[in-house]
């Protein structure tokens, strides 16, 4: 399990508003205490990321890239954000994506991601690969 600070937000990165709309809302319902910000494209979320480096933004604790996506697919975003010095290892990629193939796999570790995740069908088992996969530190009293 992979422990995301509460403070940064996770952003879902989809060029789908149906599942841009339904990802977030199964992170609100999760356990996770993160906020949820949604972004449109790849290059949407390669401003984002200029904004973090002018410090006008906060660095996502993750982000769940659709690979999909007309113009820059997730792949070539992820290839692109690591290419820079300051984002070579942070924030936490995740693709999402409702392929199993072993290709996609391979691509989206090559490009640079940290985690591949098939999306489940159904809320019950979208909402417990999100609690399994991913958890907040236990607050300080």
């Amino acid at each position: 399990m992979i422990i995301l600070d509460p403070a940064q937000p996770i952003l879902v990165v989809d060029d789908e508003a149906s599942d841009r709309m339904i990802i977030s809302a199964i992170i609100e319902r999760s356990d996770l205490r993160n906020t949820v910000e949604q972004l449109t494209s790849g290059q949407a979320l390669l401003d984002y990321m200029d904004n973090v480096s002018q410090g006008s933004a906060v660095l996502p604790a993750l982000v769940l890239l659709d690979i999909n996506m007309p113009a820059l697919s997730g792949f070539d975003t992820v290839t692109r954000l690591r290419q820079r010095d300051e984002f070579r290892e942070q924030p936490l990629i995740a693709m999402l994506t409702s392929s199993d193939a072993a290709s996609d796999q391979l691509e989206a570790n090559r490009s640079g991601a940290n985690i591949f995740l098939t999306k489940p069908s159904g809320v019950a088992k979208f909402l417990a690969l999100i609690n399994g996969s991913f958890a907040n530190p236990p607050p300080t009293p």
